[in-house]
């Protein structure tokens, strides 16, 4: 089939005018003119999303535990000579030997055997008990030893 000279014109005619309309209306579409079909024009690919933000909290530190010393007991008499005992090797690096001691229970004095222990926390000392006479009247007051 043969197309006529006049046709072949209104073609390219119609063509041109797409063509203008969509350079001076800021037409976002492609138009096909061999097949007459619109086609979205390829936008950009959309950005990558930001990396993730990351804070890092310091806690404050905890505060030092607060130890109390035992209240001193009322005793009737002062606690017999110690025992010398030899300690053995400690179990492990941070025990320190604490030396056995006699302890006020029941109405009377126990004798407590030394032992290696871990201080509860870095600079704590340990306070063994001590005995303290009533000054001239009988008995006196013991203080059971503690971590300080």
């Amino acid at each position: 089939m043969k197309c006529r000279p006049l046709m072949s014109g209104m073609f390219l005619m119609t063509g041109v005018l797409a063509i203008a309309a969509m350079t001076v209306t800021g037409c976002r579409e492609r138009t096909n003119l061999n097949l007459g079909v619109v086609l979205p024009l390829q936008s950009p690919p959309p950005p990558p999303p930001p990396p993730p933000t990351v804070v890092y909290v310091q806690q404050p530190p905890a505060p030092a535990p607060v130890y109390v010393a035992p209240a001193p007991v009322v005793v009737m008499a002062p606690p017999p000579a110690p025992i010398v005992e030899t300690p053995p090797p400690p179990p492990a690096v941070g025990y320190i030997w604490i030396g056995g001691y006699w302890n006020w229970s029941g109405g009377r004095y126990v004798w407590a055997r030394g032992h290696y222990d871990r201080p509860p926390h870095a600079r704590a000392v340990w306070v063994a008990p001590r005995y303290e006479g009533g000054h001239g009247r009988p008995g006196g007051r013991y203080t059971p030893g503690h971590w300080r």
